[in-house]
């Protein structure tokens, strides 16, 4: 995986880019898109093995808030924000139909973090 930093190369002023190699699959993988929110699935490679990590979860922050989407292996999307909703969560609808939507606002907040998990 790749991602690029904001720092600059003290020579040619380019910016910096991270790569993350992974010696061994993790179960999830929490990822920061508030500046890139691009959400999809995406495999990496371990071993010359490709490991899929699927979405299944969003946070999202505004207001001094976060709320959350949590999305289960069926595509069913939920919705929580422990203020208006309490301990319950809201059935939104399938994923699919959210992407239509796009992801990447909620309530009136904005994508914050991605959550992963390993495909079996």
């Amino acid at each position: 995986m790749e991602e690029k930093t904001a720092h600059t190369c003290s020579s040619c002023q380019e910016h910096l880019t991270r790569i993350h190699k992974f010696a061994f699959p993790l179960p999830f993988i929490a990822l920061d898109v508030s500046h890139s929110p691009e959400i999809d699935a995406f495999h990496i490679p371990i071993d010359g093995i490709e490991i899929m990590y699927k979405l299944r979860g969003i946070a999202y922050y505004g207001a001094s808030h976060f709320t959350a989407r949590v999305i289960q292996d069926n595509g069913m999307v939920w919705y929580h924000d422990g203020l208006q909703t309490g301990t319950n969560l809201v059935y939104e609808g399938t994923l699919n139909n959210l992407l239509d939507n796009n992801l990447s606002a909620c309530e009136g907040r904005e994508v914050s973090v991605a959550i992963y998990a390993k495909c079996p």
